[in-house]
């Protein structure tokens, strides 16, 4: 076998191995990082052990410089991605924020805005007492809002025991003395302005609001 061969197989062992390590325990931009190190040393030594095959020294050194120049754009773009990937991280929960805040507005405060018209359309005594006639059904147990994505897979699933979407939570709280019902949001996945903040079901600094229903009208407010 010879010995380039012999240094390839090595290099392709050594890369894997430690790709694999940085990727187990949750590294893999050192573990690309790392396999790209081994593949640079790999070209360089195997240049240099090849120096006798070039034509002229001119060549040599043409060749050289030419793979220098590609190992140094792939390292400046790989820094690059690396520099940029909080930034993409935040861009996407940014976009789930947004889609979580749309879909909460749609889904809860279209029923809470439904609810105050029948109470004054139908001079109803109670804001609460109107919330459990009209929607019964999302008024859940322990605090419990039921969403209308899991009404439909309750429905679908025929599962009466379905413990709501994987990524939002949804709860309320009514409060008797002031005829008022809250709806707490709180998303898994986007997060809130502050990192320490406790939220309503016990995360920690997850984006939270909250739909407000009383007498004079419905309003919501991000908490975080």
């Amino acid at each position: 076998m010879g010995k380039e061969i012999k240094i390839l197989i090595g290099a392709i062992v050594l890369a894997t191995i430690g790709f694999l390590v940085l990727l187990y325990i949750q590294k893999i931009w050192f573990g690309l990082f790392f396999a790209e190190l081994v593949g640079i040393v790999y070209v360089i030594r195997l240049l240099v052990m090849n120096k006798k095959l070039f034509e002229s020294i001119r060549a040599y050194r043409i060749t050289f410089g030419l793979v220098l120049i590609v190992i140094l754009v792939n390292s400046v773009w790989s820094i690059d991605q690396y520099n940029r990937r909080d930034f993409q991280k935040n861009l996407l929960l940014d976009i789930r924020k947004t889609i979580g805040k749309g879909v909460a507005k749609a889904d809860v405060q279209k029923d809470l805005t439904y609810i105050l018209g029948q109470y004054h359309l139908n001079k109803k005594t109670s804001i609460i007492e109107s919330a459990r006639e009209l929607i019964p059904e999302k008024l859940g147990e322990n605090g419990v809002y039921i969403s209308n994505a899991d009404l439909t897979n309750m429905k679908e699933k025929g599962n009466i025991d379905w413990d709501g979407n994987d990524d939002t939570n949804y709860f309320y709280e009514t409060d008797e003395d002031q005829d008022q019902l809250k709806v707490i949001v709180i998303s898994e996945i986007a997060l809130g302005e502050l990192a320490d903040y406790q939220n309503y079901d016990g995360q920690i600094g997850k984006y939270e609001m909250v739909f407000t229903l009383n007498k004079q009208g419905v309003k919501y407010e991000v908490l975080n």
